[in-house]
């Protein structure tokens, strides 16, 4: 029974065996088949093999990569760690499964929520929804998407625990401070939580009470202030993205629009490569959020409506500079707001939810597919690397045809972390570095050397080309009469200042070799950059300036400063696990024909303060 000041009063979650078997459908839904790592999961699990890089992220960057984000998320990494320790090793099934259960049990946790806002029935009815969402399976099937997954259930339980301290007139409320914190360390999203605390406030307090139910939420906002406070001290700013991806206001809210209407009606973006659906039928998959909404406004239930909106828009707030991405691939950032919308569906009533649920169903099939055949191709190209690995000539490992994403563009599979496929924990011994050979932007014209199709590099190094998963060659090196190279081999960001203003001169020459002018291919783990400098030696021996280098576009058409090399090489030397990048240099004739490349890898080496040069704050 419960204590003196301490009876719950209001509308209760509903039986338990409700949770159950919500729980249950929901894991069942989402449960992967055959999973593997793909893109950043390579990143993530090299990364945290070692225990004391994986606790060192309490104090510093996710991952260690500082420059580009600006990530404070050690329990994530720490949970890969600890499957690691579990399981003896990387296990893709046990990281998969972990994101199902964890997105099972946000389901429960906001149908609990819901079931004491609109009652039992629609309130577990909005957990289904929101568990069922096609748009959540970046977050679920994606081993890295657990960011997530785990801090919706963070998020969930502080929310829960929020409600129980509601009813008890603030007794607990620390379990629900010690949840926030859970969420704080897994992902930024959780700043709002508070917001939702008041807004519960709002909504649950008792009749004349409501003021100090809302004031109840003061040390979770102190929680955040706090927060904010460690960040700032730990990477001198307050969010995690660059503020000027969302600059363009009008944009990002018509970007948000148009997700929205994506989340309601997932048949205007997904389901169409499963069966020919005629535009009727598109049209008919926003009738559910029609009906929601004309029910509420019926009932003259304006307060829900509103509440509903400012709730999706609190969600929202923290994926601002996402808004305006429109893709398949970028629903995973919504994942928190379309709780809200899973609620004005449930406000509406029975029928609104099951005819979402409808609407779902081909999406989800679409989904389904996608995300279990990339599962397989990317492990198929890994498994072949890591069996020719052995039976390749020695040196890096130049390899074409790994994919970026799936055809149709719905699956990250071989985007980062390319480098890492072969080295510990993936391999126990004779680690190599592996690039991959294709431009290092996906830019239609991006400047493309002629290799990989039918010849490897002049390098003698091994270039591997796949053509698909299962067929693989091992390409015979282009045969070019060697240049000789001398001069720079490492660059210091310190230095650039000097180098551009022409107070310090860096120069790599071609013995005995002239041009008319020169390409030069910087190879990094995700790509290569090529751009193309004049000759600037005298005499017999050719000579190629870096600032010329670095400042050369490396696609055709013209733009902004960040297409310079200078600014993807920023990148790389951010993600890559080694910033020494081996260098093709080939020497043109006035047609543009290559009379001769250095036939040993020119290594050039960066350091990690590029990205600061080039994104000052």
């Amino acid at each position: 029974m419960d204590g003196p000041g301490e009876r719950e009063v209001g509308p209760r979650g509903g039986p338990l065996p409700l949770g159950w078997g919500l729980f249950v459908l929901v894991l069942a839904a989402c449960f992967p088949l055959h999973p593997y790592w793909q893109s950043d999961d390579f990143v993530a699990v090299t990364y945290a093999s070692s225990a004391s890089r994986a606790f060192s992220d309490f104090a510093g960057n996710q991952y260690g990569l500082e420059g580009v984000v600006w990530f404070y998320r050690p329990l994530i990494t720490v949970s890969f760690w600890l499957e690691q320790a579990l399981g003896g090793g990387p296990h893709p099934a046990l990281s998969h499964i972990g994101n199902a259960v964890a997105h099972a049990a946000s389901a429960v946790l906001l149908g609990a929520i819901a079931a004491r806002l609109l009652g039992p029935m629609r309130g577990w009815l909005a957990g289904l929804c929101w568990g069922l969402s096609p748009s959540h399976a970046g977050a679920v099937f994606w081993a890295a998407g657990r960011v997530d997954a785990h801090t919706a259930v963070w998020i969930g339980l502080a929310c829960l625990l929020q409600v129980r301290a509601i009813r008890r007139q603030g007794r607990g409320r620390w379990l629900a401070l010690l949840a926030l914190a859970a969420a704080l360390c897994s992902k930024e999203h959780a700043v709002v939580t508070p917001l939702l605390f008041v807004g519960l406030g709002l909504t649950l307090g008792r009749p004349g009470q409501r003021v100090r139910a809302v004031l109840q939420s003061w040390p979770a906002f102190a929680l955040v202030a706090a927060y904010f406070g460690l960040r700032t001290a730990l990477f001198g700013q307050l969010g995690g993205y660059d503020a000027a991806a969302g600059r363009d206001l009008l944009g990002q809210i018509a970007g948000l629009g148009d997700t929205t209407l994506t989340l309601l009606n997932p048949l205007r973006r997904l389901g169409h490569s499963v069966a020919a659906i005629p535009d009727f039928v598109v049209v008919l998959g926003y009738a559910p959020a029609a009906l929601a909404i004309g029910t509420i406004l019926r009932r003259r239930q304006t307060r829900a409506l509103i509440g509903c909106f400012v709730a999706y828009v609190v969600l929202a707030l923290p994926a601002f500079p996402f808004w305006a991405q429109q893709g398949v691939e970028s629903l995973r950032y919504s994942y928190f707001s379309f709780a809200a919308l899973a609620l004005l569906l449930a406000a509406g009533g029975p029928v609104p939810i099951l005819a979402s649920l409808a609407v779902f169903a081909l999406p989800t099939v679409e989904q389904h597919r996608d995300w279990f055949a990339a599962y397989a191709d990317v492990r198929a190209h890994h498994q072949a690397l890591l069996e020719d690995r052995t039976e390749l000539p020695a040196g890096p490992l130049f390899v074409a045809g790994l994919p970026r994403q799936n055809e149709r563009r719905t699956v990250v599979e071989l985007h980062l972390g390319v480098d890492r496929l072969l080295q510990p924990p993936f391999v126990a011994r004779d680690p190599r570095r592996v690039f991959a050979l294709r431009p290092l932007t996906t830019r239609a014209d991006a400047r493309v050397v002629p290799y990989g199709e039918m010849e490897g590099l002049p390098f003698r190094a091994p270039t591997l080309r796949f053509e698909g998963a299962e067929s693989r060659s091992l390409l015979p090196p282009a045969d070019l009469p060697d240049l000789e190279l001398d001069g720079v081999t490492r660059v210091a960001t310190s230095s650039l200042d000097a180098l551009n203003r022409g107070e310090v001169e860096a120069t790599l020459t071609a013995r005995s070799v002239r041009a008319s002018k020169f390409r030069v291919t910087v190879f990094t783990a995700c790509g290569y950059l090529s751009v193309e400098v004049p000759d600037a030696g005298t005499g017999t021996d050719g000579s190629i300036g870096l600032r010329d280098v670095l400042v050369a576009r490396h696609v055709l058409r013209d733009g902004a400063d960040q297409e310079h090399a200078l600014f993807a090489l920023a990148i790389a030397t951010t993600f890559d696990l080694d910033t020494t990048f081996p260098v093709l240099v080939e020497a043109l004739d006035a047609d543009g024909v290559t009379t001769h490349a250095n036939r040993r890898p020119w290594m050039l080496t960066f350091d990690r303060e590029l990205h600061a040069f080039t994104h000052p704050r």
